[in-house]
């Protein structure tokens, strides 16, 4: 079964990523989070080590 789960928008466009969904992608401190966006569509996952490695390497 899917949860919903909500969170306000700041006036500085920052929202808090609510308890539930924290702990289904096992964040902790420090974790870098990624967005897809497709459409009017956002998925929200943990990035892996490897993904920002990759990244950083692309980057230079």
């Amino acid at each position: 079964m899917a949860t919903i789960a909500a969170s306000r928008l700041t006036s500085k466009d920052q929202a808090t990523i609510p308890a539930d969904v924290r702990r289904a992608l096992r964040l902790k401190l420090g974790d870098v989070v990624q967005f897809e966006i497709d459409g009017g569509r956002v998925t929200l996952r943990r990035q892996s080590a490897v993904e920002r490695s990759l990244r950083t390497a692309v980057a230079r």
